[in-house]
């Protein structure tokens, strides 16, 4: 959610001040985050196509490189939790 916020938080911070309740503030920003994790799941989807025709890999190297490869985000993620939280 940061990393989308990044470029777009001042616009966000613009629209939600345009609204007059709390309530509707925070709904337009979970919908907001909704529509941005939406849009680089389909964007990533998209970009994987060409990649996965050009590389024909079995099933268990594919598993194995989409398990790595979760791992890693999620130990970087945590990481960087880790120096906010300190």
């Amino acid at each position: 959610m940061l990393h989308g916020l990044a470029g777009s938080g001042a616009v966000v911070l613009i629209a939600m001040s345009e609204l007059e309740s709390s309530s509707q503030s925070i709904l337009y920003l979970l919908l907001f985050g909704l529509g941005s994790i939406l849009g680089m799941t389909l964007v990533a989807g998209l970009f994987s196509l060409p990649i996965h025709q050009k590389f024909k890999v079995t099933n268990t190297y594919q598993y194995a490189f989409v398990v790595l490869s979760s791992l890693l985000c999620i130990a970087y993620g945590g990481y960087m939790v880790w120096q906010f939280v300190q």
